[in-house]
């Protein structure tokens, strides 16, 4: 919706109300509040015009007119004097340059990930907080003016491609309307939770329409992105990866653990002396048999990295968890067109446990390819079994409490299945 439909709309609420009194008033300040921010108006600017319409709306009446006329009139005023009155066309051609307000606010659920242009995903929330700007209190919530406007990804609807567009002000709305979520019939619960009046690109006749969220109806075609793309995107994960390791675990590379225990020899005298500094909830005999085996406890390390241990990061780490005969675990730790397509497949048709991943088909060629790359990378054989959902559909089950935890963490995959959660990929 544009600007002046937009304004139309609260116009036309005012001239309809059979009474007008301050919440009918309040209800159209809020949608023009909202449609000068949508339009990038700057916010004081809307503040002030909203202070003053509803200042000056029951103040005393001039003679000949009713109050709703006398509301009508100062809010029409009050537009006109920061949209524009008439303007004199110049009588000698020249170059004239038009310009519009343009942008449209996306309202979302506070916990929606946001993929961004450089690699990252956030959540809106994440994103409203970690904004210091002031936020300005509206009547149906608060905005902050960015000082720096955020780069996202918007789809043109001509080109229909990707591209960056700037963000300049982020809404927080009060919860005193609904929520509607949409779901799209495309693989593992592809939802979002939206406001009712969060725009969609919907398909219809050929033609594309944007389309409230109030007003999509079941079997409709709404744009999404096949891939988004960024330039700011780095292959190397290895830091991300370690930072999410349990302090129970173990990493299994003789190169670590014998740099472990030469540092702590120049450090400390002994290995005992140094295990005694730790301070460690596990006996002195485990830590050093570990480190023959070329083993090294997370939580150990943790205090070496404290003591600027330095190591080279490699393209795989080896994990296992200790006190248990658990499996060992690979986690790559660099980003490679395998575990890419590897999540593509959990996002698409996949969903975890606690205790494994696990990913349906009923494609041989799809179900051989999962388990083959499943198992070069993770160096898990996975267990394909039947669904009884179907004739040909079957579930190929990574067996693996680690596996499951590093998705969850490194990945932001969610536990259960996807009929039990709000999130998806």
């Amino acid at each position: 919706m544009s600007l002046g439909d937009s304004l139309r709309k609260a116009m036309e609420k005012l001239r309809n109300s059979s009474s007008i009194d301050k919440e009918t008033v309040k209800e159209a300040v809020k949608q023009i509040q909202r449609a000068l921010i949508a339009g990038d108006v700057e916010i004081t600017l809307v503040m002030k015009i909203s202070k003053e319409i509803e200042e000056e709306a029951f103040k005393d009446l001039p003679k000949g007119i009713n109050r709703k006329e006398h509301i009508i009139k100062i809010t029409h005023d009050k537009l006109a004097g920061i949209l524009g009155g008439k303007t004199k066309v110049p009588e000698k051609p020249g170059k004239i340059l038009l310009v519009g307000l343009f942008g449209s606010g996306k309202c979302v659920h506070p916990e929606t990930m946001i993929p961004m242009p450089d690699g990252k995903i956030t959540t809106i929330k994440e994103i409203y907080d970690n904004n210091p700007e002031t936020a300005f209190t509206l009547e149906d919530g608060y905005v902050k003016e960015l000082a720096k406007p955020l780069e996202v990804f918007s789809l043109d609807p001509v080109s229909m491609k990707n591209t960056k567009g700037k963000v300049t002000h982020i809404w927080k709305l009060k919860k005193d309307k609904p929520l509607y979520k949409i779901t799209l019939d495309n693989g593992n619960n592809h939802q979002v939770t939206v406001t009712q009046e969060h725009p969609f690109f919907v398909l219809e006749h050929g033609e594309i329409h944007k389309t409230r969220a109030d007003e999509i109806k079941i079997g409709q075609y709404i744009a999404t992105p096949k891939k988004l793309r960024n330039t700011h995107c780095q292959n190397d994960i290895s830091a991300e990866v370690m930072s999410i390791l349990l302090p129970n675990w173990i990493i299994v590379n003789q190169n670590l653990a014998n740099q472990a225990k030469k540092m702590l020899i120049e450090k400390y005298g002994t290995l005992k002396n140094a295990f005694s500094s730790f301070g460690e909830n596990y006996s002195y005999i485990t830590f050093v048999a570990n480190l023959k085996a070329g083993e090294l406890r997370v939580s150990t390390l943790r205090k070496l990295e404290k003591l600027e241990f330095k190591y080279e990061s490699e393209e795989e780490i080896t994990v296992k968890r200790s006190g248990s005969a658990a499996r060992k675990v690979k986690i790559p730790t660099q980003i490679n067109p395998e575990l890419g397509e590897f999540l593509g497949y959990v996002c698409a048709d996949g969903h975890m446990r606690k205790q494994y991943l696990e990913i349906v088909n009923e494609d041989d060629d799809i179900i051989n390819r999962i388990e083959t790359i499943g198992k070069n990378i993770f160096g898990i054989n996975p267990i394909t079994k039947p669904d009884n959902r179907t004739v040909a559909l079957r579930d190929i089950r990574f067996c693996s409490v680690i596996l499951a935890e590093v998705f969850n963490r490194l990945f932001y995959i969610p536990y259960n299945k996807k009929s039990e959660t709000g999130t998806s990929c």
